[in-house]
C-alpha cells in the first residue's frame, strides 16, 4: 500500500502576517538608519536683536527626539499639525517613541542682550552670529535644511554645500543645504563683501569680509587655497563642496564644517594667515570630515597643532623652538597637581585662566604626543597611517582607539599599546634631572658620564635625544631610558665641551629652570597673581585693571603693598615709577609712549615672574588688553596705538645644558701694556672703581698706586670705600684733617664693628689720603641693616624708619646678578646660608650695591669738580651688574673698572682693565692667640687658637675677663684688634685680666705676652 508523506505547511494566513512583520522589521530598521532632518526657518528683527524661528521634524515610528531647548522663547508646538501642551523639563524638550510616525513643528523666538563681551552670538545691524542655543538642537546629529530671511545687504553662511539666495521686497532669502548629519549648525550673515573662486576640480573657495577689511580678502584667499592644496597631497580629499572664511564682529576663531569663522581683531592680527588659518582649515579633515568621539578624549586639536601649527614653523626651522613654546605654555597653566589626563580633554573653551590650562594639555601636551609619535614610528608610516585614517573614518566619528588600532596596523615593529597608555592616562609629565656629570680619559680617549634621573613616581618610557660638542665637532645620539636612575657612559675621540639633552624638543618634558623664560603666559597662569598700581595711574589702566579682575588676579594700591608680598606672588606692576616697582628694577627703562609690557623673572622667587607696565594713556592701554592673550610666548611687547611694534622672548638655554670643559682665557704677553699706559687711558674718567678680594695686599697696592698716580698727575678726587658706613663721615673728615689719632679714628668710625679685615691692609691708603687731605667717603650701609636684611626676612623685615631711609630705587633684576650671587652664596656655609635665605641674601647685596651707588653719586653731585676712586669688593664693582650700573642709573659718567688678574676666570663684563699682580709684602696684625666671647658686657676667654699661643704662654686661662692692653681699657673686641694694630711680631703687650677664685675673691692679673 503506497502511502503518502503530507508535509506540514502553514496557513496562507500566518504566511502573509509572518512576511509583513519581516518587512516591517526591514522597514523600521531602513527608517532608523536614516538621520532626522531639522527643517530650520528663522527671520530677524535686528533692532530689536531677536529672531522668530521654525524648527519641524518629522519623526519615523518608534523615533524619539530631545531636544535642547535653553535660552529659547517657546510660542507653540504642534504635534501632527495639532497644538499640544508641552513643557521643557530641565531645557530639554523630550518627545518619547510612538508606534505611528509625527510631524513635529515648534515656533519659537530669541532675544539676545546688546551687551556682546560676554556672548558668543550677537543680532545687529552689524551682524549676525548664532553659535550658541538659537535653535531647538536635537542631541543626537540630524540633516539639517536652512532657510534664512536676512535683511537687505547681507550675505549669510552657515554649514552646507549649496547655498541660493532669493531677493524679497524687504530682504533676501538664503536657502542652506548639507547632505550630512551634524550635531549643531552655526550661522553668521552681514555686509560682507563676497568673492569666489574655485580649486580642487571645482570646489568653491570664498571669502566674506566686512568692507572696512576688504583689502585683506585677497590675501586669506590665497593663503587658504594654499592651505587647502597643501593638505589634499597630504591627505587625501577635501571632504566637502565648498569652503569660506568669514569675518566675525566678536572675538572668535572656530572651525566648522564648510567654513571658518574669525574675529575681525584676529583676522586683522598679520601672523594669523600665517597660522591660525592654516589650523582652522586642516580642521576640514580632523574635527568635520572626521568628528570627534569625546568619549575618550579629543584628539583632533592635538592632531592639527602638530600637522599644521608646527609644521609651518617647521617650513621656516622654528619647529624645535615651536616646541619649546609648547611646553612652556604648557607648565605656565598646568599646575604641578594637575590630574587631567589627554583622554580627559573634550574640547576648548575660553582663554581665561581656567580655559588654559584645559587647552594647555588638549592642545600641547596632546600635540607633543603626535610628535613623539611620529619620531617613534618616522614619516612614512606617519603620514601613511593617518590618511588611511582619514579614508576610512571620514563622516564618522572617531576616537583614540581608532588611532591606536590604525597605527598598530601600519607599525608592526613594536606594540604601540604601552606608548598611548603611558601618554593618553598619565596626567604628569617626564621630569629629568642630571647628576654626577663628569669627564675622564679611559687610555686615553674622554669618555662623558652623568646618571639620568626620572623625579616622576613611576617611570616614563622614552627615548632621550641629546647633542655632544667637541672641540672637533657635534655628536648626536639617541638613548633609550626606562628607569628611574639611567647610568650613562659615553666614549668619544676628541674632548668634549658641552653636553644637551633633548635640545629640539622632542619629549613631552617639564623644562629645567634655565630653560624658562619669563614670558607672559607665566604671568596669566601663575598664582598667585597681584596687580600694584598706584592711585594716580589708576584711571589710565582702568581698562587694563578690569581685565585682570576678570581673570582672578588680586588688585593692591602701591601705598598698601607689603614688602613680604613681593617674594610670594607673580606680580604685575601698572605703572613703572611706583614705589614696589623701583624697589625690585631700580628705574627700568621703558618707553614713554604706546602701551610697553616687560616679563621678567620675579628676584625675590625666580619661580615667579614679574611684569612691568608702561603706557602713554588710557586709550593706548584701551587699545591693546583685548589683543594681550594672544602674545603669551613674549617676554616684551610694545603697541602704538593697538598695533604691535616690537616683541621679543628672553634669551634662555635650548635643552638642558651642561658646560663640560672651559679652556681659560688668556692675552697675548705682546699686548700687555705698561701701567702708565693703561693708567693714560683711564686717568680721564670721573669715577675709577678699583675691585680687591679684601685680603690680598697686591689688591691694596694696585688701589693706591691709581690713586697716587691720579693725585701726583694734579686730578683732584676722593676716595670712595666700602669699608666705611655713611655714618663714619665725621670720623673720616676728622682724621684726614688731622683731628683725631688712629686708635680714636678707629673707635669712632666703628672699623671693626662694621668691617673686621685687618686694618693694616688698608693702611697706607688712608694714612697717603691724610697726608695729602684727600677726602675719603664712607659709602655702605650699617652692617647691622645688612646682617639683619640677611638672617631675618629680607627688607619685608626691616622697622619701618630703616626701611624709609634705604635707597628707594633697588634693582634686584639685572641679567646675571643672581647668578653671580648664587655662586658666592654656594661658597659660603653655616646656619643661615639654606635655599631659603638665598632671596634675602640677594635683598642684602642689592641694598649694598645701590647704598654704595647712591653714596657715590651723592658725593660726585657735591663736587662737580673732583673724581673718585670708589674701592670695593670685586664682586661689587663687576661692570654689568655691581655698583657701574647703578651710579650710571642715577647720574651718567664716563667710568672704568679695574682690577688685578685673579684666580677665577674673567670676562670682558667683569672689567675694563686687567693688571698683572706686582708682589706685596704681607705685614699682618699680630695676634693674642685667644678667642673671644662679649657676656654681659664683658669680654671672656673662651679659649685658645692653638696650644701654645702667645697669651696661653704668659700664663692667660679660660674664662679669664680681658680688662686692658697696655692700660688701655678694653670694652670690646674692636679694642682688642685696635690694641694690637700697631704692633709688630715680637713686640711685648701687657695684658691685665680678672680670674675668679673658687671660694675667693676675683684676682686681677697682669700678664707679658710676647707677639
Amino acid at each position: 500500500m503506497l502511502t503518502e508523506k503530507v508535509l506540514s505547511c502553514p496557513k496562507p494566513g500566518l504566511i502573509n502576517c509572518l512576511f509583513f512583520v519581516f518587512l516591517q522589521l526591514l522597514v523600521n530598521h531602513s527608517l532608523a538608519a536614516e538621520p532626522v532632518v531639522n527643517n530650520l526657518s528663522v527671520s530677524f528683527a535686528v533692532e530689536k536683536h531677536e529672531l522668530t524661528g521654525i524648527s519641524s521634524f518629522v519623526l519615523p515610528p518608534e523615533e524619539e527626539l530631545t531636544l535642547q531647548t535653553t535660552g529659547l522663547l517657546l510660542d507653540r508646538i504642534l504635534l501632527n499639525s495639532r497644538q499640544v501642551q508641552l513643557k521643557p523639563v530641565d531645557g530639554y524638550l523630550i518627545f518619547g517613541p510612538a508606534s505611528e510616525s509625527r510631524s513635529v513643528k515648534i515656533f519659537y523666538r530669541k532675544e539676545l542682550s546688546q551687551e556682546t563681551k560676554q556672548q558668543r552670538s550677537m543680532i545687529s545691524k552689524e551682524g549676525i552670529v548664532l553659535l550658541d542655543h538659537w535653535y531647538p538642537r536635537p542631541m543626537e546629529p540630524v540633516i539639517y535644511k536652512l532657510r534664512a530671511e536676512i535683511p537687505a545687504g547681507f550675505s549669510a553662511v552657515s554649514e552646507a554645500d549649496e547655498i541660493s539666495y532669493q531677493e524679497l521686497a524687504a530682504g533676501r532669502l538664503v536657502t542652506f543645504s548639507f547632505a550630512h548629519p551634524l550635531p549643531n549648525l552655526d550661522f553668521a550673515a552681514g555686509p560682507y563683501e563676497v568673492k569666489e573662486t574655485f580649486f580642487g576640480g571645482g570646489k568653491i573657495l570664498s571669502t566674506c569680509f566686512f568692507k572696512e577689511d576688504k583689502d585683506l580678502a585677497p590675501v586669506y584667499m590665497k593663503m587658504t587655497r594654499q592651505y587647502l592644496e597643501r593638505y589634499e597631497e597630504l591627505l587625501g580629499e577635501y571632504p566637502f563642496r565648498r569652503f569660506t572664511v568669514v569675518e566675525n564682529r566678536l572675538p572668535t576663531g572656530f572651525a566648522m564644517p564648510t567654513f571658518t569663522l574669525l574675529g575681525q581683531a584676529v583676522v586683522r592680527m598679520p601672523f594669523i594667515k600665517d597660522t591660525s588659518l592654516g589650523h582652522e582649515v586642516l580642521h576640514s579633515w580632523f574635527g568635520n570630515g572626521i568628528m570627534v568621539n569625546d568619549e575618550t578624549g579629543n584628539w583632533c586639536e592635538g592632531l592639527t597643532t602638530c600637522l599644521a601649527d608646527q609644521a609651518f614653523a617647521a617650513d621656516q626651522g622654528r619647529d624645535g623652538s615651536f616646541r619649546k613654546n609648547q611646553l612652556i605654555y604648557y607648565q605656565s597653566y598646568v599646575p604641578a597637581d594637575n590630574t587631567m589626563t589627554v583622554r580627559d580633554f573634550k574640547g576648548a573653551i575660553d582663554h581665561l585662566s581656567a580655559g588654559r590650562h584645559i587647552r594647555a594639555v588638549g592642545y600641547n601636551k596632546c600635540a607633543m604626543i603626535f610628535h613623539m609619535l611620529r619620531q617613534k614610528v618616522g614619516d612614512k608610516i606617519f603620514f601613511a597611517a593617518l590618511t588611511d585614517f582619514y579614508q576610512k573614518m571620514r563622516y564618522k566619528k572617531a576616537g583614540w582607539n581608532d588611532i591606536q588600532a590604525v597605527f598598530a596596523r601600519h607599525y608592526q615593529q613594536d606594540d604601540l599599546s604601552d606608548f598611548f597608555n603611558q601618554w593618553l592616562n598619565r596626567s604628569d609629565i617626564i621630569q629629568l634631572g642630571v647628576e654626577d656629570v663628569a669627564v675622564s680619559q679611559d687610555e686615553g680617549h674622554p669618555v662623558i658620564s652623568f646618571t639620568l634621573i626620572q623625579q616622576t613616581e613611576t617611570p616614563y618610557v622614552f627615548t632621550l635625544p641629546l647633542v655632544i660638542k667637541t672641540s672637533l665637532e657635534i655628536f648626536h645620539k639617541t638613548i633609550s631610558i626606562s628607569r628611574k636612575k639611567t647610568r650613562v657612559t659615553i666614549p668619544l675621540e676628541t674632548m668634549p665641551e658641552e653636553l644637551r639633552l633633548d635640545p629640539d624638543y622632542d619629549l613631552m618634558r617639564q623644562l629645567s629652570p634655565a630653560e624658562l623664560p619669563p614670558v607672559w603666559a607665566r604671568f596669566l597662569g601663575g598664582e598667585p597673581r597681584i596687580a600694584v598700581v598706584s592711585a594716580v595711574e589708576r584711571d589710565k589702566f582702568a581698562p587694563f585693571l578690569d581685565w585682570l579682575t576678570l581673570t582672578g588676579c588680586r588688585i593692591i594700591d602701591d601705598a598698601e603693598m607689603n614688602d613680604k608680598e613681593l617674594a610670594q606672588a607673580n606680580l604685575i606692576f601698572l605703572g613703572i615709577k611706583t614705589k614696589s616697582c623701583c624697589s625690585l628694577y631700580g628705574r627700568p627703562e621703558l618707553p614713554d609712549n604706546g602701551f610697553s609690557l616687560d616679563v621678567r623673572e620675579n628676584p625675590l622667587n625666580p619661580e615667579f615672574v614679574s611684569v612691568l607696565v608702561s603706557a602713554g594713556d588710557r586709550r593706548q592701554v584701551a587699545g591693546v588688553v583685548r589683543l594681550l592673550s594672544h602674545y603669551g610666548k613674549y617676554s616684551f611687547l610694545h603697541f602704538a596705538d593697538g598695533r604691535i611694534q616690537q616683541k621679543r622672548i628672553a634669551e634662555s638655554d635650548q635643552g638642558m645644558v651642561y658646560l663640560l670643559d672651559q679652556p681659560p682665557r688668556g692675552i697675548a704677553v705682546g699686548q700687555s701694556r705698561s701701567f702708565a699706559d693703561i693708567f693714560a687711558q683711564m686717568a680721564d674718567k670721573r669715577v675709577i672703581y678699583v675691585g680687591e678680594a679684601h685680603t690680598s695686599p697686591e689688591d691694596h697696592l694696585l688701589q693706591l698706586r691709581i690713586i697716587r698716580a691720579l693725585y701726583e698727575q694734579g686730578s683732584r678726587i676722593g676716595i670712595g670705600m666700602e669699608m666705611f658706613n655713611r655714618h663714619s663721615r665725621p670720623a673720616l673728615d676728622k682724621f684726614i684733617n688731622g683731628e683725631l689719632e688712629e686708635k680714636d679714628f678707629l673707635r669712632e668710625a666703628g672699623y671693626y664693628e662694621n668691617w673686621g679685615y685687618d686694618y693694616r691692609l688698608y693702611r697706607d691708603i688712608l694714612l697717603f689720603a691724610r697726608h695729602h687731605k684727600i677726602p675719603v667717603v664712607g659709602l655702605n650701609l650699617d652692617k647691622e641693616i645688612v646682617s639683619k636684611t640677611f638672617k631675618k626676612e629680607g627688607i619685608a623685615g626691616l622697622d619701618p624708619e630703616i626701611k624709609a631711609n634705604l635707597p628707594p630705587d633697588r634693582d634686584l633684576g639685572k641679567p646675571g646678578y643672581r647668578e653671580r650671587l648664587r655662586t658666592v652664596y654656594n661658597s659660603h656655609s653655616g646656619s643661615h646660608f639654606t635655599r631659603e635665605h638665598f632671596s634675602n641674601f640677594v635683598q642684602a647685596q642689592t641694598l649694598w650695591d645701590e647704598t654704595m651707588a647712591e653714596s657715590v653719586v651723592a658725593w660726585l653731585k657735591n663736587n662737580p669738580d673732583k673724581k673718585m676712586v670708589v674701592l670695593a669688593g670685586l664682586g661689587h664693582v663687576v661692570k654689568d651688574t655691581g655698583i657701574p650700573p647703578r651710579v650710571n642709573e642715577r647720574m651718567s659718567l664716563p667710568s672704568a673698572v679695574a682690577v688685578n688678574i685673579q684666580s677665577q676666570p674673567l670676562n670682558e663684563n667683569d672689567a675694563d682693565y686687567l693688571f698683572f699682580p706686582v708682589p706685596a709684602p704681607q705685614n699682618p696684625s699680630p695676634l693674642l692667640g685667644v678667642q673671644l666671647k662679649e657676656d654681659d658686657k664683658k669680654l671672656v676667654i673662651s679659649g685658645f687658637a692653638h696650644m701654645g699661643s702667645a697669651a696661653q704662654k704668659a700664663g692667660a686661662e679660660k674664662d679669664d675677663i680681658l680688662l686692658a692692653i697696655d692700660d688701655q681699657q678694653i670694652s670690646g673686641i674692636a679694642d682688642v684688634k685696635i690694641g694690637l694694630v700697631f704692633k709688630e711680631k715680637g713686640d711685648k703687650v701687657m695684658l691685665r685680666v680678672r680670674r675668679s677664685r673658687l671660694l675667693l675673691p676675683d684676682r686681677e692679673l697682669e700678664l707679658e705676652v710676647v707677639l
